[in-house]
């Protein structure tokens, strides 16, 4: 899924990519991304599933959880995710969805994780609305 690189490209922001990190001389670059072992800051984050991102004790009342390492090896270490995230893609663009049958005859887990990934998807697009409106703001000048 490209969905979150490329909304950190407009927004002006770097999302980890395995051909820029895996050139020689980017070392830095792999340890800011969590290549090779957990970055000191967090890399990225995500909406907590458990509070839909209110605050809760599994994320710290914080409403993301955050990670300190590269997006790949985080999916690396939980292919099931990763399953998810291409069934996801997969009803999303082709509407085909991953079981035989219709939604009532799919996982619920697996139905809420596709719940999670719109809410996620969402979250994405409101940030980079709020750049759009910022920026577009900036551009008008103070007001007079």
């Amino acid at each position: 899924m490209v969905y979150a690189p490329s909304a950190c490209r407009e927004i002006g922001r770097e999302f980890p990519d395995c051909s820029v990190c895996r050139k020689p001389g980017r070392e830095a670059q792999r340890a800011a991304w969590g290549c090779d072992e957990p970055a000191v800051e967090p890399v990225f984050g995500v909406t907590c599933s458990s509070c839909g991102g209110d605050g809760c004790a599994e994320c710290g009342d914080t409403g993301s959880i955050t990670f300190n390492t590269c997006p790949r090896l985080a999916l690396r270490a939980r292919p099931d995710i990763l399953d998810t995230m291409r069934a996801y893609q997969t009803f999303n663009e082709r509407h085909v969805l991953p079981e035989a049958g219709g939604t009532r005859d799919q996982p619920s887990a697996m139905l809420r994780a596709f719940d999670l990934i719109d809410d996620e998807r969402a979250a994405i697009e409101r940030e980079r609305d709020n750049y759009r409106l910022q920026a577009a703001t900036a551009a008008k000048g103070p007001k007079r």
